[in-house]
């Protein structure tokens, strides 16, 4: 019989849920010990895969938050609650991010197949097992994991909050901003393709002229960005965007930053004649 103890009874019945989920017809049962001790008793025929997954069940159920907050005010010394939400919210997203999981866990897949080898290596063997005690004494090398992905989801909500004043600044910039144009159709290709209501394509030296002529360092943008500094040197009125991918940044950007000017639509509405790949 494998016995797991552990100091919250609310994890206790979490795992057994998660064990009665993945078995149906599993052989456990649990007791109290004393006031703080709650013991959850398993068969030894139970495949140790079983119950070591419920435990990492358990850990990124009820012990991920703390952990990473835990390091974000003691590694990384932020004590703002809000800040702290913040950066627990950012590394959560780093933890499910396809690069930032290979670069932090090279050897495995996920944060939960990291804590899954590391609870089989320590556990599987142990016919008893103080899950409290382990998760909090055992577990440095997904600590150390953490801390790396803590710093990555700082790192984000840095990025995040400078591409806020940037948008905010050009929303400044464009209030005072008188049209220059009425409208402006815009085609999503490798390069966005900017026409006149007539059908005409602008072509680059034009557009270039007319940024040259536009204070656009006051926004740190210049000529060489093809996106966002063309419309803010024509400066219209009204923005067709014609895109397949209307869900991409760089057009939630566009929305922010013109807001009811713009007009997303698909790149089969387009009006106009574009021989262009």
């Amino acid at each position: 019989m494998r016995k797991i103890y552990f100091q919250k009874e609310h994890e206790l019945m979490y795992c057994c849920d998660v064990l009665f989920q993945s078995e149906k017809s599993i052989n456990i049962s649990w007791e109290q010990k004393g006031d703080s001790s709650h013991v959850l008793l398993i068969e030894d025929t139970v495949d140790s895969s079983i119950w070591i997954h419920c435990l990492v069940e358990v850990y990124v159920t009820y012990r991920l938050e703390k952990k990473i907050t835990d390091i974000a005010k003691n590694f990384y010394f932020y004590k703002n609650p809000q800040l702290l939400k913040g950066i627990y919210n950012k590394t959560k997203l780093i933890l499910q991010d396809d690069h930032y999981v290979k670069t932090i866990f090279p050897n495995e897949e996920s944060l939960s197949e990291a804590l899954f080898t590391l609870f089989m290596e320590q556990l599987c063997n142990e016919k008893e097992t103080y899950f409290d005690s382990f998760v909090t004494f055992n577990t440095i090398s997904i600590d150390n994991k953490l801390t790396q992905a803590v710093g990555c989801g700082i790192d984000e909500m840095k990025r995040d909050e400078v591409h806020e004043q940037f948008i905010s600044n050009i929303k400044k910039f464009m209030k005072n901003r008188p049209n220059q144009t009425d409208s402006i159709y815009v085609l999503m290709k490798k390069e966005p393709l900017f026409f006149q209501a007539n059908g005409m394509m602008y072509q680059h030296q034009e557009l270039i002229d007319k940024m040259k002529k536009t204070p656009l360092y006051l926004l740190q943008l210049d000529e060489n960005e093809t996106f966002i500094s063309p419309l803010i040197a024509l400066a219209p009125k009204n923005i067709y965007l014609y895109t397949e991918s209307p869900i991409e940044a760089r057009v939630y950007s566009l929305c922010r930053i013109f807001n009811e000017t713009v007009q997303v639509l698909s790149t089969e509405k387009f009006p106009f004649v574009a021989n262009v790949k």
